[in-house]
């Protein structure tokens, strides 16, 4: 089951067994603006564990929340991750 992950006009297809990353650092899958400092350089990441893809906060010392279609929201502390099942 491949994740597909859309921020503005870029979309990107990740497979099982890829590592998908976020934040403000150029090593980054998915770089994000370097002036937005509530950003971190190492924001979290997407992978597939088992059946299912796992959203991890992967900030040193910055939360990172989730929130889903209907509002509901989750927030990440760092090092913690939590299964995108229900979430989108």
């Amino acid at each position: 089951m491949q994740l597909i992950v859309m921020f503005e006009a870029g979309t990107w297809r990740v497979r099982p067994g890829e590592k998908f990353t976020f934040g403000r650092a150029k090593a980054c899958s998915l770089v994000l603006p370097d002036d937005d400092r509530g950003v971190s350089r190492n924001a979290g990441s997407f992978e597939c564990a088992g059946d299912c893809w796992w959203l991890t906060n992967d900030s040193a010392s910055s939360m990172l929340y989730l929130q889903g279609d209907r509002g509901f929201r989750a927030d990440l502390p760092p090092g913690m991750r939590m299964p995108l099942q229900q979430w989108h």
